[in-house]
């Protein structure tokens, strides 16, 4: 999984596979905190992007 701030608020781009045949999209941060999306993580086992998810959805601003 990678992750790619958008310029758009509370949104972000998820990626998943490698560089040359990954499958993603834009997403908004509050739609990806779901329950839903949260099996889809502990599946994959990438938990990691879950407290950046919290500030976007808050409006913060997270830089990288």
């Amino acid at each position: 999984m990678s992750y790619v701030p958008s310029r758009e608020p509370n949104s972000w781009y998820l990626a998943e596979g490698d560089a040359r045949i990954g499958n993603g999209g834009f997403f908004m941060a509050r739609e990806t905190l779901q329950p839903q999306w949260h099996a889809h993580f502990e599946y994959t086992q990438t938990l990691w992007p879950l407290p950046l998810l919290e500030r976007l959805a808050n409006n913060e601003i997270v830089e990288t």
